[in-house]
């Protein structure tokens, strides 16, 4: 079976209905592809380095969950969730950004209202905006490194993009959806509780093995 049908069946498993007879399987499905975002955006799992991004002169803020890449103050997509990082191109070097809440960048760069420079850091606003600082003095290219959510599925042709273990929560918040549909609150946050129990799980998992450096020395 496909990704796809193997939710499907987990999901009919928690709610003991193999043979949909309370939830059909489209609606199946797209509470699947409603818990796939939830566990990319709780977990950040999926990232993906968006290259050949344009700096325009003099522009500051850029949008980061529009609907076409066609504006150059919208360089990331739709699936955007976070924006982890932001390289910018100088000549033969790669400038790493700082990342600074939108408050520091403000005190610390926004001053000088005409000043522009080579950029040396970002700030998110919200979840939609992110600032850079020094405005751009001329056209730069950048990197995004970004958090994205998945395609949906839609066949078990469809290449599923989650890997383990983050494809282990997405069946219980998937059943914890059809509860709500079905108005049954206390099993909705039993599953619920299930789903946060799996996306803890997941994210330890991920970063136990993580070390800065074999030679550090405490």
């Amino acid at each position: 079976m496909g990704a796809l049908s193997n939710y499907i069946t987990s999901t009919q498993y928690h709610l003991h209905d193999s043979s949909f007879r309370f939830w059909s399987q489209t609606q199946l499905t797209q509470w699947i592809n409603e818990a796939r975002n939830k566990v990319a955006g709780d977990t950040l799992c999926l990232r993906q380095l968006m290259t050949g991004i344009t700096l325009p002169q003099g522009t500051e803020q850029y949008q980061v969950q529009a609907t076409t890449q066609a504006a150059a103050n919208y360089p990331v997509g739709s699936t955007t969730v976070q924006v982890m990082g932001i390289t910018v191109y100088w000549n033969t070097l790669r400038i790493k950004l700082y990342d600074w809440s939108f408050t520091k960048l403000d005190a610390w760069t926004r001053s000088l209202q005409q000043f522009q420079q080579t950029p040396f850091a970002f700030a998110r606003m919200g979840v939609l905006a992110v600032y850079i600082a020094p405005v751009p003095q001329q056209a730069y290219t950048s990197d995004w490194e970004c958090a994205i959510t998945p395609q949906p599925l839609v066949s078990d042709s469809t290449t599923e993009v989650l890997v383990q273990p983050f494809t282990e929560a997405v069946p219980y918040y998937a059943a914890y959806k059809a509860k709500i549909n079905q108005q049954q609150l206390g099993e909705a946050e039993y599953f619920m509780r299930l789903y946060m129990r799996e996306v803890k799980v997941a994210n330890r998992t991920f970063i136990t093995r993580v070390i800065p450096s074999a030679y550090d020395v405490d």
